[in-house]
């Protein structure tokens, strides 16, 4: 992941090209904006925000009830989640049975090993190949 500072009021999150979440702890408000994406995923009774200037975000306030180490796991979670948006350019490599006997990609290089479809497809739980074969 990437971490670059955007603009003066916040600093952005990467991974790739997708925002995985935007960080405010300037100012008197902070709070994470988080792509609508993954409103689902948002923690209940968390204080949301939609803001017009933003209409593609959920603001997610940080205050003394929900304070920035709460959201740890939901950062986590949407980071994960965010991995798992990168668009596969192959469905498998020549690894495809070691993976499969692994329930994981094996492939060492992971900048190459993203690209790959079946690494989606085996952290989903299906196995297609090998001994855990369960598809």
């Amino acid at each position: 992941m990437l971490i670059q500072s955007a603009t003066k009021s916040y600093t952005a999150v990467l991974f790739c090209n997708f925002t995985v979440f935007r960080l405010r702890l300037r100012g008197k408000q902070h709070s994470i904006s988080v792509p609508t994406l993954f409103s689902d995923l948002i923690p209940e009774g968390v204080i949301q925000k939609q803001v017009s200037s933003e209409p593609k975000y959920i603001r997610l306030m940080i205050d003394d009830q929900h304070p920035l180490d709460f959201y740890t796991s939901f950062l986590c979670q949407i980071s994960g989640a965010t991995v798992d948006r990168y668009p596969k350019e192959w469905d498998c490599c020549s690894r495809y049975l070691e993976c499969s006997n692994a329930r994981t990609c094996v492939h060492p290089d992971k900048a190459f090993a993203m690209q790959c479809g079946y690494r989606k497809i085996l952290s989903s739980g299906r196995v297609f190949f090998g001994e855990n074969r369960n598809v």
